[in-house]
């Protein structure tokens, strides 16, 4: 027949390490820790389902309403010695077209800016254009992002739009006088309205040609994060592919 497994007993005393087969004292301190343990983990699910049902208040995925934009009916070729995009290839250089615009958003001062366009069509890469991509720069926006990027999506098939900001879009007002409030929330509503701008004036042409064609959006650092709040707090995940 087999013998029991000896239990072994720690106590503080290590003088009274010791084995025995009946049922010991540690035992039994070992039982009631277990229903300590056992009701802790009880009241942290209550706590979890608690927290579940009744979650502190917050705005709702994209509850906030844009701003409006006003564009410039004066047209040019984005000048690339400010980093503008420009396609180039052995028949010379083809240049984004600029325009002006002025963003009003609620809770921010007005801010202006300007954006660039250039579609693959029009200089023979493609027959059907795959699609729209913003690229956004980091820091305050200020210059057009990166001309790598911007050169690979074109010339893969993609329409490229670049903007820059007057000053930095972070900055609700500048300067601040008394009664008004930095709120990066409020800011963020500037890159969601001019990417909802981009996607009802600037896409459907691409659209129209290309059922299949995605509308899109790249930023690098603090372009990146025009992206989020715009998906957090503005509604562009029912826009942006």
């Amino acid at each position: 027949m087999f013998q029991p497994l000896p239990s072994i007993l720690l106590c503080e005393d290590k003088r009274m390490l010791s084995t025995k087969y009946s049922a010991p004292e540690g035992l039994i301190r070992l039982r009631s820790t277990a229903r300590v343990a056992s009701h802790a983990l009880l009241l942290l699910a209550f706590a979890v389902i608690v927290a579940c049902l009744f979650p502190p208040p917050m705005h709702a995925q994209g509850s906030l309403s844009l701003g409006t934009i006003a564009v410039s009916n004066v047209a040019w070729s984005c000048d690339p010695t400010g980093g503008w995009y420009y396609y180039r290839n052995s028949n010379g250089n083809t240049y984004m077209t600029c325009q002006n615009a002025v963003i009003n958003c609620p809770n921010t001062q007005n801010i202006s800016l300007s954006f660039g366009v250039i579609d693959p069509t029009a200089v023979g890469l493609v027959s059907k254009t795959l699609g729209t991509v913003v690229i956004l720069g980091g820091d305050g926006g200020v210059a057009p992002g990166n001309f790598g990027f911007a050169d690979s999506f074109f010339r893969a098939g993609y329409e490229i739009v670049e903007m820059t900001w007057a000053a930095d879009w972070e900055q609700t007002y500048m300067p601040f006088t008394q009664g008004e409030t930095a709120s990066i929330q409020n800011a963020a509503c500037r890159p969601a309205t001019f990417l909802n701008f981009a996607y009802t004036t600037l896409f459907p042409s691409v659209q129209s040609a290309n059922s299949r064609a995605g509308f899109c959006a790249h930023g690098a650092s603090a372009g990146s994060a025009e992206i989020a709040y715009s998906l957090a707090y503005y509604g562009a995940g029912s826009w942006l592919d």
